[in-house]
């Protein structure tokens, strides 16, 4: 008895967690999203929707390809390998886009983009994520794209001074993250704020 109400109660939470995951999405792009597989082609996916698979020009970050209707995108990814990674984006709002993580169709990994703006300052500055270097000579406007998890981003001027950042991506948070540095984040070193919590939380 004890066995199978640990199961039911298991089975509960995963059910829960997966429609918190697909809350807010309409049910084409989720029921898509699910039939997708790692190598698949785009013949193969587009026999899985009425929606036509088109090239991706407008989001690069999207993927490669998109399949659309009037408010919602759900991005391909697709090297010579065949289809490898999918993500969806929606209108969300007034002038605002709300996006999924990237889900690596062949390893399971999410990943997250933060879109960095500054001020004149950090002009011309080195970015380091987790003290690899990801851009150097870097202008206002930087994408990085970033796996889930903590992570710390370091934005390095030549004789300013760096900003240093603690980011952290849980699998239920936003794909997309803006941040804006200013000259009150221009220090050596910042207190790490706590891990627990999202980025939305720590702001």
């Amino acid at each position: 008895m004890t066995i199978r109400i640990a199961i039911f109660v298991a089975t509960g939470l995963l059910v829960q967690a997966c429609s918190a995951w697909h809350s807010g999405w309409p049910s084409w792009a989720t029921t898509l999203e699910e039939r997708l597989q790692c190598g698949m082609s785009i013949l193969e996916v587009q026999s899985l929707t009425k929606r036509k698979v088109e090239v991706e020009r407008m989001v690069p970050r999207l993927g490669t390809h998109r399949i659309s209707s009037s408010v919602t995108d759900v991005g391909l990814g697709f090297s010579d390998r065949g289809l490898e990674s999918v993500s969806l984006a929606k209108v969300h709002g007034i002038l605002q886009i709300r996006r999924s993580p990237r889900r690596n169709l062949c390893t399971g990994e999410l990943t997250f983009f933060v879109e960095l703006q500054w001020v004149d300052v950090f002009q011309g500055a080195s970015v380091f994520l987790d003290d690899e270097q990801v851009a150097e000579d870097a202008h206002s406007g930087l994408i990085v794209e970033v796996p889930q998890g903590v992570h710390a981003l370091r934005v390095e001027t030549s004789n300013e001074g760096s900003a240093l950042k603690q980011l952290t991506f849980r699998s239920e948070d936003p794909g997309y993250l803006f941040m804006v540095l200013g000259t009150e984040d221009l220090r050596v070193a910042q207190e790490l704020s706590d891990p627990t919590k999202s980025n939305l939380e720590q702001e």
